[in-house]
């Protein structure tokens, strides 16, 4: 047998060597969440005879498209529940730590095959790297009365008991899995730290631009009533109530409806923040415990951190915005009066509203939740390790997105040259520093900035890493911002 051919629940699957990293595409880790099992728990993976290639990737989610963010193939289909593994060895003596992947896209777009997230040269640092798709949408978030909700969440804990049984099989240590994810793939990663069902899947988690705002009670989960309201409204549009006749109507059908009742059509100047969406986890006191949202749960290693412009990503350089705008986003994100925000943020004219705009959301969504979250986790003696991201490649420069959202996961995947974009040397030695600290953290629960420690958070010495030409440890510096986001939050906590 050849030694890319892996036994695993299902039947056999046969991988391909490339380089120094094998690869297994497109392995099923539940049977199709279609027809009859559609708004189901994932069901056991449907077993089939003979060898099966895993050498392309699976169907992506049902998704609309998104120009210039390429999945990495072109099926899309309720029938997407598929994983990816890359590894140096697939010997079940090499004992390699496990990393899996959750991928962003507000719960409503992403898959494990988009390019960006190619697991071939972070797995040549000696890892086993697993990315997967899990239901999206109405398909993995609608919170059905009497019969369930959070299906996206119970694929991705799917996944998880998959790779923790088959880890030995592709030379991981099932005993030593980090999960990670960015944006709302860090939202998953928080509901998995949060549910009691995640306890003994995973050792250490990573959260990258996301996940900590719910664990600082920036994002509030949306209510199980609000959950509920929305599936009756989509079934009284729908035209059935009954879950034996919805369960066949034809997917794009019911995407389409729920698009039509709860998609976002922007306008121009129009902004929608993180609170106002549809398709995410909610507290359903089963998979998520009731006040589970900001319950920081046992002592398990957490490394996180954000962009330095993250709000480039959603509102977009050369899009028109006002005074009014920068109000808005500062009542909804941390409660401070548009005055108050004006004078802090030095708007005195109309160019500097969108560069305020940039600042006042990367700091309340991105330095001040996850400085909060490393003092939580220094206070309960959890091990965190904080970054910022603020490399501005020559690309990034160039179309004024700087650090924008997202601008950090090519280096830490050190797929610099699959992605769109314009690098230079710089960019790809903070790669690989950038890959090597992700692995050590997985392999040890501390990460290195090559050979120089990267210490854990402390409240009285808040030294974290930052990431712009090269990577090192500095310690943190509040500016007036900042602390008077901090201030408004931890008064109305009070309250």
């Amino acid at each position: 047998m050849s030694d890319l051919v892996v036994e695993t629940e299902g039947g056999r699957i046969e991988g391909r060597r490339d380089g120094g990293v094998c690869r297994f595409l497109g392995v099923p880790y539940a049977a199709p969440p279609t027809g009859a099992r559609r708004w189901r728990p994932p069901a056991p993976v449907e077993p089939w005879d003979g060898v099966r290639p895993a050498l392309t990737f699976g169907a992506a989610a049902i998704q609309a498209p998104r120009p210039g963010l390429p999945l990495g193939t072109d099926a899309r289909d309720e029938d997407c529940l598929y994983l990816n593994i890359w590894t140096p060895s697939p010997a079940a003596s090499a004992r390699l730590p496990v990393m899996v992947w959750f991928h962003g896209g507000g719960y409503v777009s992403g898959a494990g095959s988009e390019p960006v997230y190619d697991g071939a040269a972070l797995a040549a640092h000696g890892a086993v790297v697993v990315t997967l798709n899990y239901r999206l949408h109405v398909f993995g978030y609608l919170a059905i009365p009497g019969s369930g909700a959070n299906f996206g969440l119970r694929d991705q804990l799917a996944a998880l008991g998959w790779v923790k049984r088959h880890a030995a099989a592709f030379g991981g240590d099932p005993g030593n899995i980090t999960v990670l994810g960015e944006s709302a793939g860090a939202g998953s990663v928080h509901s998995l730290l949060a549910s009691p069902a995640g306890d003994g899947l995973f050792q250490k988690a990573v959260m990258q631009s996301g996940g900590f705002n719910q664990l600082t009670g920036l994002q509030e989960r949306r209510s199980l009533a609000q959950a509920h309201a929305v599936s009756r409204k989509l079934f009284d549009a729908l035209g059935d109530d009954r879950l034996d006749h919805l369960r066949h109507i034809p997917a794009p059908d019911v995407w389409q409806c729920a698009e039509r009742l709860f998609g976002f059509d922007l306008g121009k100047g129009e902004i929608i923040l993180p609170h106002q969406l549809v398709w995410a986890p909610v507290e359903d006191g089963e998979l998520l415990p009731f006040g589970s949202a900001t319950m920081l749960r046992g002592q398990r290693p957490l490394l996180f951190g954000w962009n330095a412009n993250e709000g480039r990503y959603f509102f977009r350089p050369g899009t028109i915005f006002t005074r009014e705008n920068v109000g808005y986003v500062a009542s909804r994100l941390c409660g401070l009066a548009p005055d108050q925000v004006s004078t802090l943020l030095a708007i005195d004219s109309d160019e500097a509203v969108y560069e305020s705009l940039d600042r006042l959301f990367s700091t309340a969504m991105g330095a001040e939740t996850a400085i909060t979250l490393g003092g939580q986790a220094d206070a309960q003696d959890t091990p965190a390790y904080i970054y910022t991201f603020r490399r501005v490649s020559p690309g990034a420069a160039r179309t004024r997105l700087l650090a924008n959202h997202t601008a950090e996961l090519p280096y830490m995947f050190g797929t610099l040259e699959k992605v769109d974009g314009d690098y230079e040397d710089t960019d790809r030695r903070l790669s690989r520093t950038m890959q090597r600290a992700w692995v050590a953290f997985a392999k040890t629960g501390a990460p290195m900035l090559d050979d120089r420690p990267w210490p854990r958070f402390a409240r009285g010495d808040p030294r974290i890493a930052v990431f712009d030409d090269a990577g090192e440890v500095r310690r943190f510096s509040a500016d007036p911002l900042f602390r008077a986001i901090q201030a408004e939050r931890a008064k109305r906590a009070g309250e």
